[in-house]
């Protein structure tokens, strides 16, 4: 029993430590510097440029091509010369090309609010996490510390027969039990806390997460308005079908008619005194390639945005959100009643369990008993809560915006 007391007083000591060590990080400091310095931000941003890199080759002529000859005769300087200048045209860059353009970064600044907030969602799961494991931590901490002052009781109740060997044995398998759990959640969550803050970028080595507050949802009808609206996935998917249909008429023109380069000459003849200005247009014979690669990429782009199309058309995302709002608002409800009313109904109970065994008018193995059922109280409050943001997210994903 000696050596159970020094293990619990070692792991009361390396909490403390670690508590004193460890500073607060919010979720929203930890969100800013994750789009600071995280690679999965730049390379979001990356995506970003390269698409108005597109877009700006997309909608940029050709460079015209300017070629100069000279005619000179044997023992003579130049007689005539010409200037010639082309300039390659594709049908599409009349009008289809521009709207493909537009089309291209109005989507792109759209795809880029929805991956920053998948981001978001990703680093805010693993913060949760992290604060789920610090909770766990904490309560069989403090159910370690609670049997830990009762080490004395346990020991006399042994030696006046109230207690068995058997029954003192099996309680201290359990107590080693709890402190190789806690060893455990505590190599877990300083696993998980550090590949946070190398996303982020910070030299500190370990953090306190804190509890995320749930905000009040909104309505149902102004959800719903937002799935429509700015970077909610109706209008995401409403304006990639869009492009895809302008990528499409981009290539089928491409491929219905040839390219073309109009070009202007000018010739001058020293000699004779005379110029001339002459005009001429160069047509590219599509015999071997006439755009087939891009147009059958662009039709399975549009077949694809076509037929989820189709899925937003027949109500299913509407169902959708309106199923996990309900969702939310029922888990939410639910988190509700484990913090102000079952969590707090227990601290009351617990004070009174607690007198009744200072007064002996309690057995260690009810104690016990009573003690390991406020653990997995505690356990599902916090499962709760994590549905809870888990259907947040779900609608968040839908709206596009943080609720």
């Amino acid at each position: 029993m000696k050596i159970i007391v020094i293990n619990l007083i070692i792991i009361s000591a390396l909490s403390l430590v670690s508590a004193k060590e460890a500073q607060v990080l919010s979720f929203d400091s930890l969100m800013h510097k994750v789009l600071l310095n995280s690679t999965q931000a730049a390379e979001i941003k990356l995506a970003t440029t390269q698409t108005k890199a597109d877009a700006i080759t997309a909608k940029t002529l050709d460079n015209p091509s300017l070629q100069i000859d000279s005619t000179a005769n044997h023992q003579q300087a130049s007689d005539t010369w010409s200037i010639e200048i082309e300039q390659p045209l594709r049908w599409s860059q009349f009008g289809a090309a521009q709207n493909y353009a537009q089309l291209l970064e109005a989507t792109s600044q759209l795809e880029e609010k929805a991956q920053l907030l998948a981001l978001r969602h990703s680093v805010l799961r693993a913060y949760i996490n992290c604060w789920l494991q610090q909770e766990k931590y904490l309560a069989l901490a403090e159910q370690l510390t609670l049997i830990e002052k009762q080490q004395t009781a346990i020991k006399q109740a042994e030696e006046q027969g109230k207690m068995t060997r058997l029954e003192v044995e099996i309680l201290a398998i359990d107590l080693l039990r709890m402190q190789q759990q806690l060893k455990a959640i505590k190599l877990e969550t300083s696993t998980a806390k550090r590949e946070l803050l190398q996303m982020a970028g910070l030299q500190q080595q370990d953090f306190i997460a804190t509890k995320i507050k749930l905000q009040s949802l909104p309505g149902l009808a102004q959800l719903t308005q937002d799935l429509s609206q700015d970077a909610g996935a109706k209008a995401l998917l409403y304006k990639q079908a869009e492009l895809a249909q302008s990528r499409y008429n981009v290539a089928k023109k491409d491929a219905s008619l040839p390219e073309i380069a109009p070009r202007a000459i000018y010739e001058k003849d020293e000699d004779a005194n005379s110029s001339a200005f002459l005009v001429g247009l160069s047509i590219s014979l599509p015999i071997w390639n006439r755009n087939q690669g891009e147009l059958l990429r662009s039709q399975a782009q549009l077949e694809l945005t076509q037929t989820a199309l189709k899925q937003v058309n027949s109500g299913s995302w509407d169902a959708a959100l309106k199923y996990h709002y309900q969702q939310a608002k029922e888990w939410r409800e639910s988190s509700e009643v484990y913090q102000q009313e079952m969590l707090k109904g227990w601290q009351s109970i617990e004070d009174l369990i607690i007198e009744k065994f200072d007064n002996g008018q309690l057995a260690i193995a009810d104690l016990a008993d009573f003690q390991a059922q406020e653990v997995e109280l505690k356990m599902e409050a916090l499962e709760v809560y994590t549905k809870a943001i888990e259907a947040s997210i779900a609608l968040e994903t839908l709206t596009g915006k943080v609720l």
